[in-house]
Formats: C-alpha cells, structure tokens, sequence
C-alpha cells in the first residue's frame, strides 16, 4: 500500500430438502442446508408467502451444508409455506435455523455477496424507513468493523461491535443498551507508515454460535497481533486464547507484528479460523500476504500461508471468502525489495491477484494454474500500486451459465474480472473484462462489493472514488456491474447512482431475488436505491455522523443497523 491506499443471517429462508440434495458443511455449525435460497432458479425458491410459521420459527431444519442444483418441493419460510420451486445452487450464508435473523460474519455470509433476505423490506416499505431516534448505542471508536448481530431466542438480541480501542461490545438490540463491553487490551500503536491510531481491532470479527464465541483478531500494545477467543456470554477471554502470532512462520518466512496489518474480515470453515494480513500504509517495511488458520480445537498449532514475493497484502475488508470448502483471498502488489514502491519482482510472486487456497493452506505454485489468477498486467500494477486486492473476491452462481460458480475480483486499475471459481485461470485467465473506471475502482479507497441475482439479471454493487464510465442509466460514484448468463457468462456495466459516499453497499431481497434495494450511506445518509435500475427509493435527510470507509451496514428483523465512529444507529421499515 503505498499513497492513495487507505489505511487504511440475515433473514435468509434456507430449507435443504432431500431432492435438494445438500452436502455437509462445518465453517456454520448450526447452519440449516443452504438451497437456491441465495440464488433461487424457481418461481419462488421455495420463500412463502405469509403463512403458517411466524416470523421467528422454531424449525431448525437441516445439517450443515451448502445446497446443490436441484428441485425444490413445497419450502418453508419464515413467515409460512411456500410454493414449489426449483432450487439453484445455494448460497453460504449464516443460516442458524428458519426464522433466525443472525448476522455472523462479514457481508452476512462466506460468500461475502452482501445479500440479506427478509420478507419485511420491500421496496414499498424501503421508500417509508425511518431512523430510530431513540436508538444510539454508544461505542468507543474509531469503529471500522461492521456490526454483527446474534439472535439469542429469548428476544434479547445482541449487537456485536469491535473497534480500534480492542473493545468489544453486546448490545442489546432493542434498546441500544450495552449488555457487556469489554477492553482486550491497550491497542497499538503502529509505526512504518501506519495511519490510524490507536490501531486495535480493525478486521470484522466472526462469531460461532454453537459455541457461543467470538473471534477477534487485534494489535495491542507493543504492537503485538493476536487473535482472541471470547465468550458470547460475558466477553471473557476464552482458554488457550489469545494466539500470540510473534512465531508463526511459513515458506521460510517469520511473521513480522511490527511491519503487518490486519484488515480483513475473518472467516470460519469447517473447525478452523482464517485471519487475513496485509501491511502499513505506503508499502514500508518487509510486510507480506499472510492468510494464518488457527484450529479451533488446538489454537496453540496455527497454520499459515505467506506470499512469496514481499508485499502482496490481503487487505480488503470483506477479507477471505470461501465456499464451504476453499479459501479464497486478493492480493496486492508486490515488491522486488522490501519498501520499494514502485519496483516489482522479476517473476509473479502471488501478488494482484485472486488465490485459492486449500484448507491446510498449502503453498501454491505458477503451475498450478487452476489455483491463482493473475492480471496479465501485474507487473505494470506493482509499480502503480494498483491493487487487485483493494477490493475482497465475492462468490456467486449465475444459473444457466457455463460455467455457473463464479468470482468477482475488482482492482485499483479501474477493472473488473470475472473468474471461474473453479479454475481461476493463472496469468489472464480471466472469462470477462471490463473497464469501470479510468482511474481505479474505489481509487484511494477501499470497498466490497454486494452481488444479488434479480429477475433482470445478476448485479454487483459497488462504490468507486470517480464516475464510471458507460453506464447504462444515471450518474454518480455508486454503480453496478451486470453479469448475463452465457458460456462463457458476460460482464457489462450497468447503473449508476448517487454521489460519492463512504463505506460498502449491500443488498436486501424479500426472497433473494425479488424487490432488491441496494443500501449505502452518502454523507452519513442513508440511501437505498433499486436493485435493478439505481432508482432512487429512499434518501435520509439527516446524518448519523461520520461513516468510514470501513464500515458496511447489517440487516435484521425489518431493521438496519450501522456503526459510525462512536455509536451503532438503527433505522426500521416495521
């Protein structure tokens, strides 16, 4: 990172049926099977209509498990039973049972698409949301994580939130009174081009509810990294916890807390816990891509992968995405040595780039070309210090296409690629290209992009620092990518919106595919736009205070909740 980088579920109704045929899945401990609630291929997916299961159901239905292409029979919702449908292949949100409006994990999923499905937030009562005045939890920030949300069961749902003073918080979600708040330690303060300060919890923190325990990935004092292990219940630190990472090592490389970052949002799959690395601002230092596993059951036998060349950040705040069984994560640019901008190793060392990795994280080689893909122009993006990594990889599935599982990456370059999930592609392997911008995607800042199939086509939101270009309607910094079934699938610009804002967008669905309305914040105002068109629908009047370009707000229970620098804010369409 050099100049111009920053210092930088959901209601999903999944019902895994047995001619839905879902497979096993561990990273969600109490996950229902995932179907084609994410990307539904019927009429309706299997989502009711209002019927005969209240809002919050008491049906926990299914194993662990992400859904396959299949038939999908009578589903039920949340809010009753639905039609038959026929199921595409699922998504991998944090589904803890139907009728549960848990938000984990970053952008409500591993997947990290930004999609949340509740049937209260149609585009009818979008246009009427309203801010509630009387909810302003407060918090200590600065707050760069998004806020998670845990539905407990007893209707005392809990806020989650972390920030840069390594406190962590419960909140109750109804009143926006703290239920514990607890400092892990003092924070850091960063040297080697380090910006924000003090530096503490940066990265958005994952919870498991089986376990009931939050992971937290933090710099204290004496700029130390450690990953901590909480209690959900009280915010003890748990046994065995903190990870100390002063002696990971990996490919002949000792992790180095004093040149290192954390930014990413981390990510559970199957027992273990990934946290993502990067370095300080402006590239200084011996920094590399560090992705490091920690197994839950043995937190004292981290893994690690390293990049090979020096630098190659995971940086993003989406962090690693994963599908259910890989580890995905975007790199930035390399370094022929350390702390030298403008400069690039001889041969690609892992950097601008999107990887997969195995969950042993094992090293990958250029041969291995199914594993990695590379822009055919990283050489010339090491030394502009345009990032592929400036923004996190998003999976999804576009039925109909060949292939259907696919990936998202987006660039500093101004440039969007669209990638077979599985088989990535190596050195311009890319199945689509096209140009957003002339001068970087989110520019100088950073962002996470939201994908939602509607019935027009499969959409991807984002925010960018300038205007993109060949926009299909509107005008404005926010805008969106169309992605339209073919073999291979195609990759076009579609809408733009709004002026320039802070932060990344999501999407909410009332089934997962009808009534998107694209949420973001301008200003500190709350904008929600249709999904389909960038139609303005709602615009708030009046600030919540300062947004950074961190943050991404939640969905729960016909609500929206967002953290601004010192206090979590909610606004209801109830």
């Amino acid at each position: 990172m050099r100049v111009g980088k920053p210092f930088v579920s959901p209601l999903i109704l999944c019902v895994c049926l047995a001619a839905a045929g879902c497979s096993k899945k561990n990273d969600d401990p109490i996950a229902t099977g995932e179907n084609g609630t994410t990307f539904p291929g019927g009429p309706l997916g299997g989502i009711g209509a209002a019927g005969t299961l209240g809002a919050s159901g008491t049906i926990g239905v299914g194993t662990p498990g992400v859904g396959v292409a299949g038939s999908g029979t009578a589903g039920i919702g949340a809010a009753g039973i639905g039609a038959a449908g026929a199921g595409a292949t699922g998504g991998s949100g944090p589904v803890t049972g139907t009728g549960s409006a848990s938000v984990l994990q970053y952008h409500a999923n591993a997947k990290r698409d930004g999609l949340y499905v509740d049937p209260l937030f149609t585009r009818t009562a979008a246009a009427m949301i309203k801010r509630e005045p009387s909810f302003a939890a407060p918090i200590k920030g600065p707050t760069y994580a998004q806020p998670l949300y845990v539905e407990n069961g007893d209707g005392n749902d809990w806020i989650v939130t972390a920030t840069e003073q390594n406190e962590v918080s419960a909140i109750n979600a109804l009143t926006g009174i703290p239920v514990w708040q607890k400092v892990l330690a003092p924070p850091g303060e960063p040297g080697c081009g380090g910006s924000v300060r003090p530096l503490g919890i940066t990265g958005t923190p994952v919870i498991d509810v089986e376990s009931r325990t939050i992971y937290v990935a933090a710099m204290t004092m004496g700029n130390k990294h450690q990953i901590f292990a909480l209690s959900l219940a009280d915010g003890s630190v748990l046994p065995g916890w903190p990870v100390d990472l002063s002696t990971v090592s990996a490919g002949g490389v000792a992790f180095n807390s004093a040149v290192q970052n954390q930014r990413g949002a981390l990510l559970i799959v199957g027992r273990t816990l990934y946290v993502p690395y990067g370095g300080n601002f402006q590239d200084c230092g011996d920094f590399h891509g560090w992705v490091i596993g920690v197994p839950l059951d043995n937190p004292a036998a981290p893994i690690a992968f390293v990049t090979k060349g020096l630098g190659g950040g995971i940086w993003a705040p989406g962090g690693l995405a994963s599908d259910g069984v890989s580890v995905f994560a975007a790199t930035g640019n390399t370094m022929e040595k350390a702390g030298a901008m403008n400069t690039t190793p001889a041969t690609w060392s892992h950097g601008n780039a999107v990887l997969r990795l195995a969950p042993d994280l094992k090293e990958i080689t250029e041969g291995q070309t199914i594993d990695f893909f590379a822009t055919m122009a990283w050489k010339d993006e090491d030394k502009e210090g345009w990032d592929l990594g400036s923004s996190s990889p998003v999976l999804f599935n576009v039925p109909g296409s060949t292939p259907a599982d696919l990936v998202l990456a987006m660039g500093k370059s101004g440039d969007a690629y669209l990638l077979d999930a599985a088989k990535l592609g190596g050195v311009g392997g890319e199945l689509a290209k096209v140009s957003v911008t002339a001068g970087g995607i989110a520019g100088g800042m950073i962002q996470a992009a939201a994908v939602y199939p509607t019935p027009t086509g499969t959409f991807a939101a984002f925010r960018s620092t300038q205007q993109p270009t060949m926009c299909a309607s509107g005008m404005g910094n926010f805008a969106a990518l169309k992605v339209t079934a073919g073999a291979p699938p195609k990759l076009a610009m579609g809408w733009c919106t709004e002026g320039n804002g802070t932060g990344s967008p999501i999407v909410t669905s009332t089934d997962g595919m009808t009534d998107t309305v694209v949420w973001f914040f301008v200003g500190g105002k709350l904008v929600g736009v249709n999904g389909e068109t960038g139609q303005t629908i709602y615009r708030d009047s009046e600030s919540v205070g300062y947004i950074d370009k961190y943050q991404t707000p939640i969905v729960a229970k016909g609500r929206l909740f967002v953290a601004a620098t010192d206090a979590v804010y909610s606004f209801t369409v109830k």
